[in-house]
């Protein structure tokens, strides 16, 4: 059954490099993003449930690497939130899977987004060029899809919430390092809820 679109991105500037470099002005608007995908899931019945969330990439980007050198994914239903609670299923050229369990009653937060050792070891590098950035840009867009395991399991109501949250940062004064003004860094937060395909947050998975 299919949830909502995704959009996964790191070191992707809000207006595109060429305008930034032909207009140096508009740098302060440039700012960078890291954005992931969070999907809050409540389960309603009074049994454990297991899940399969699938991300398929759509055509166009496949030439961007979707795997776990640019993406990391997080679960959480007991407050840990590590990757240890989910199971990833072997991927496709295009798709990335995962296995979750959900307690009776209980609700959890999936979360997938790039992986921000790429930001980390980007930002440990001793002047690195604009192609060493490029590098390092995540754009990654698609669908994404839950079913219940086994396919055969009895009738469950579960209550899906899908957002995206990101932060912005500004990439050339955070290379700076200890030099760097945090307020020229220019962090920002942002979050929106994204339309659920079925119209409706209670989903009804067989």
């Amino acid at each position: 059954m299919f949830v909502s679109t995704f959009e996964l991105l790191l070191n992707k500037p809000q207006l595109p490099r060429p305008l930034i470099n032909s207009v140096p002005n508009l740098a302060p608007i440039g700012r960078e993003l890291i954005q992931g995908y969070f999907l809050t899931i409540s389960n309603l019945e009074s049994r454990d449930i297991t899940l399969l969330v699938s991300f398929k990439v759509i055509k166009g980007f496949s030439a961007t690497k979707f795997d776990e050198i640019t993406t990391e994914a997080f679960y959480d239903f007991n407050g840990d939130n590590f990757d240890e609670t989910i199971i990833d299923v072997a991927p496709t050229k295009n798709t990335r899977s995962y296995i979750l369990t959900l307690p009776a009653f209980d609700t959890g937060l999936f979360i997938l987004q790039p992986d921000p050792k790429l930001l980390v070891d980007l930002l440990q590098q001793t002047n690195p060029t604009d192609e060493d950035i490029k590098k390092t840009e995540v754009e990654i867009r698609g669908y994404v899809s839950i079913q219940l395991l086994p396919s055969n399991s009895q009738e469950t109501n579960i209550l899906l919430t899908p957002e995206h949250r990101g932060t912005f940062y500004n990439l050339k004064e955070l290379l700076k390092g200890e030099n760097s003004d945090p307020l020229t860094v220019q962090p920002d937060q942002i979050a929106y809820s994204l339309p659920v395909a079925s119209g409706n947050p209670h989903f009804t998975l067989s």
